[in-house]
């Protein structure tokens, strides 16, 4: 029973750090700091939209004409700070959330494509150093030491 109470009022706990995020936001906070705790609270990928709506909630000095300039402030930021993972359809969270399997799998894939673009590299190589054509039969290179009869 007492389990069940701690994890109702975990989540309770939760929602109302997710539904007040102006309370995430400390005097002097950057913005970027702000997108990472309301991630970390939230603890599911936002949309950036989401992400910057709940970042601009009990921001001083924030007006009209300055919101392209917010967004772009913000988005760049994102961009650059490593901690945050765009997964696409503009939806962010953060790189701690991806499993280092996902990783390693990708990283395998990248290599295997690698690996099958530098063997038919070289299989193409060879045949042109064989015979002296290349795949499609054309001439790919003149010898220069075969001897020519044409005196």
């Amino acid at each position: 029973m007492a389990k069940k109470v701690k994890k109702v009022v975990e989540v309770v706990e939760e929602i109302v750090l997710a539904a007040d995020s102006s309370s995430i936001r400390q005097p002097g906070m950057r913005d970027i700091e702000v997108v990472y705790q309301i991630l970390q609270n939230e603890k599911r990928s936002l949309f950036f939209r989401e992400l910057l709506s709940k970042t601009i909630e009990g921001r001083d000095g924030v007006h009209d004409h300055s919101w392209a300039h917010v967004m772009s402030e913000i988005f760049t930021q994102m961009n650059m700070d490593s901690r945050f993972h765009h997964e696409g359809k503009n939806k962010w969270c953060l790189t701690e959330w991806i499993a280092q399997n996902d990783v390693k799998v990708l990283r395998q894939f990248e290599n295997s494509q690698n690996s099958v673009e530098k063997r038919r590299r070289e299989m193409a190589f060879e045949a042109i150093q064989e015979n002296g054509t290349d795949e499609d039969g054309s001439r790919a290179y003149v010898d220069k030491n075969e001897d020519t009869e044409e005196e």
